[in-house]
């Protein structure tokens, strides 16, 4: 996770949040440039990371998740949550190598 945290935070345009503090799996970014964008970044103890990518401005979901992904390693999901958040479209994001896109629990809409 470290790794992970380390590489987002030299990335032009992305700022870490508080949002996530309280989690010791889970990391808070938000773009710099698009303050509607952010993402969220979980791992699991099997090693899975998830990246949840939200715009602030939809309301098509509880979360205001855009894109669910599970990367298949650190570079993977630097990458997708870089491009989220340095403003590029979901397609670009949704064609990051090592990523795929997941389903979303059914936590319900807003």
């Amino acid at each position: 996770m470290l790794e992970l945290q380390s590489a987002l935070r030299g990335e032009v345009g992305v700022r870490e949040t508080n949002r996530a503090e309280c989690g010791l799996t889970t990391l808070s970014f938000q773009s710099v440039d698009f303050p509607n964008r952010h993402a969220w970044i979980d791992t699991d103890l099997g090693g899975n990371i998830s990246v949840d990518l939200e715009d602030w401005s939809t309301d098509e979901t509880w979360d205001n998740a855009v894109a669910c992904f599970v990367a298949c390693n650190i570079e993977s999901a630097s990458t997708v949550t870089a491009r989220w958040l340095q403003g590029e479209d979901l397609e670009s994001c949704r064609n990051t190598n090592g990523v795929r896109e997941s389903s979303r629990p059914d936590y319900g809409t807003k």
